[in-house]
């Protein structure tokens, strides 16, 4: 994608972020023990810098294993250290054979060692209660405001019978009815242990210093994340958190984040491991143990045929207002609102704010696309489908895996797996050079538009004193627009003449 036409896709995705809802595009979350271990291999090829990301993959073919990974930058040579460092301790885990403990310790220190930049903001974004908006959280602090959802959710008739819970509540009170106390002191633990160990990091990364106490952490997250009260934010049905579930929602993710450094190197202990030995066979296994090549790393960055990322930089070539009029005037929804109603629009803040003179872009070809591209191509089947990231899919990707494997009744679901999707746009996303891509950019235009003709609506009521009917609002607004049924008709393949004007 050429320059120009990359830094309309990319003001395009900057306007939609700013008049989209905080909730996205339908986020959700669904783990198994695949994705436990292959996300585990993307949170450790994940760069230190913030920003940066991963995504993963592992063929097991009879004598081979592969394990794939994909960067949003070439790998560097930290990067290769790390992968050659992650082989040393796999053959460490192989040959330790029946010890448990000591394999998963092992990968625990491992993934610790080479992640603690990471886990250091996860833990501080656990801490920041500012990122609990609307939860109460500011005011009743984290432990406050789990112990009022927790006591509100045990008032609707429901109990804490998580294994761990129940255990607890017979050592210390002689029966199994006590598992909404134990859970409530374990939280309190878990936040002192996690205070505790960003005070030692924001001194330096001394792996023995503050080791320990994220060792605390991971086995207060083990109960935390298994525990019935914090399992109930996935209740559909049941409403028994009331007010409180928002804070249980953004809980659960921040406490998952941290969880999954633990969980998937127990995961990969106990279920992957005895698939590369099986894989291998144990000739294989002998011979990979003693130094030779039988799992093997492939970074998808550095083959010929990978998309070359980052891209060159863009500059934003006229402002937030000046691009969304233009836009407007293109797709012609001028015929359906006033000016007035525009110019009001426009002189949003949301608009306004939306980038700078001094703002730049810098697209990139995001790892879990460059890995299916590569995957896809070359027809290569991974462990379980599954594609393990280190931070959540963004729209864009999840709506090109929709475009490229649909859904359809008496159809198997879309070839590949993915443990979490944010439901957000990122604007810094570079399509696939494809007609699949091409179809992206315009479900991406579609999107803009239709939140610009609710937006313009809505300033029917501001401006002219005209009150939208709850029926025509509601409906999808291709249908109360005849601009936008007239586009959602012809279909936008990518980028037309018209959508181009702000080159």
């Amino acid at each position: 994608m050429n320059v120009d036409v990359q830094g309309v896709l990319s003001s395009n995705i900057r306007l939609l972020q700013r008049i989209t809802s905080s909730k996205g595009f339908g986020a959700w979350q669904k783990f198994d023990r695949a994705s436990f271990i292959v996300d585990w291999f993307a949170l450790y090829f994940a760069p230190n810098p913030k920003g940066s990301s991963s995504a993963t993959a592992v063929q097991c073919e009879p004598g081979q294993i592969t394990l794939f990974v994909a960067l949003d930058s070439p790998p560097t040579t930290d990067d290769h250290v790390a992968g050659e460092h992650l082989i040393s301790k796999l053959r460490e885990v192989l040959s330790l054979d029946g010890s448990t403990k000591r394999r998963i310790m092992t990968l625990h220190r491992l993934i610790a060692e080479k992640a603690a930049p990471r886990i250091h903001r996860r833990l501080q974004m656990f801490l920041d209660v500012d990122r609990y908006q609307g939860t109460g959280a500011a005011t009743l602090g984290l432990s406050g405001a789990f112990d009022q959802a927790v006591s509100y959710w045990e008032s609707q008739g429901k109990e804490e019978r998580s294994s761990r819970c129940v255990g607890a509540s017979k050592e210390i009170f002689g029966d199994e009815d006590h598992g909404v106390a134990i859970i409530k002191a374990i939280f309190g633990e878990l936040v002192k242990y996690v205070q505790e160990a960003v005070e030692i990091m924001n001194t330096g990364y001394s792996f023995d210093r503050w080791f320990p106490t994220i060792k605390n952490i991971w086995e207060c997250l083990a109960i935390v994340f298994a525990s019935d009260a914090l399992r109930s934010v996935d209740s559909v049905f049941d409403d028994c958190l009331g007010k409180n579930l928002r804070f249980m929602r953004v809980l659960n993710i921040r406490t998952l984040h941290l969880f999954s450094y633990w969980n998937g190197a127990v995961k990969l202990v106990h279920h992957a491991i005895p698939i590369f030995r099986q894989t291998l066979g144990e000739d294989g296994v002998e011979r990979f143990v003693r130094g030779e090549g039988d799992i093997h790393i492939c970074w998808v960055n550095d083959l010929p045929s990978a998309l070359p990322s980052p891209g060159e930089s863009i500059r934003y070539s006229t402002t937030p207002a000046a691009h969304l009029n233009m836009l407007i005037e293109a797709c012609a929804l001028r015929s359906r609102h006033r000016p007035a109603l525009r110019e009001k629009l426009l002189q949003d803040e949301r608009i306004a704010g939306a980038w700078g003179p001094d703002d730049e872009v810098i697209p990139r070809v995001h790892p879990e696309l460059q890995l299916i591209l590569h995957l896809s191509r070359e027809g290569i089947n991974v462990f379980g489908d599954q594609i393990g990231v280190s931070k959540r899919m963004c729209w864009a990707c999840k709506e090109y895996l929709g475009i490229i494997h649909p859904k359809a009744k008496g159809i198997r679901r879309p070839k590949w797996k993915f443990s979490m999707v944010s439901g957000r746009i990122k604007h810094n996303w570079i399509p696939p050079p494809t007609p699949d891509g091409e179809r992206v950019v315009g479900a991406l235009m579609m999107r803009l538009l239709k939140n610009v003709s609710i937006e313009l609506d809505l300033d029917l009521w501001d401006v002219d004193d005209v009150c939208i009917s709850q029926s025509e609002f509601c409906g999808a607004p291709s249908q109360r627009c005849s601009e936008l049924e007239e586009l959602d008709n012809a279909g936008l393949s990518g980028w037309a003449p018209r959508t181009q004007h702000a080159t």
